[in-house]
């Protein structure tokens, strides 16, 4: 992955996090959507997994859980095919969690 696009991953990443901790969850999703896109260009399986998992983030912020969920199970997807066994641990922690899609 070049350099640039990691970059501006986390900078989008960082957008998004400080917007929903502002309670602009419109513009937080609008950031995570623009991860998630961002990541679906290139072939890494891991940054495609955490990008859908902070667009998870910003829904379940929202209460919109069922949306959160399904994102939750794309975002596992990519780490089984990945091999990521401890974001997929996590994962599934999260949804034994009340509330917590998975």
């Amino acid at each position: 992955m070049a350099d640039d696009t990691e970059a501006q991953l986390g900078l989008l990443r960082a957008r998004a996090s400080l917007a929903a901790e502002r309670g602009d969850l419109d513009a937080a999703e609008g950031f995570a959507r623009q991860v998630v896109d961002m990541a679906l260009q290139t072939d890494y399986l891991n940054q495609q997994g955490n990008a859908l998992t902070g667009l998870a983030d910003v829904h379940e912020r929202a209460g919109r859980y069922e949306q959160a969920a399904v994102f939750v199970q794309q975002a596992l997807g990519r780490y089984e095919r990945k091999g990521n066994l401890v974001m997929i641990e996590r994962l599934r922690q999260r949804g034994a969690e009340p509330g917590m899609p998975v």
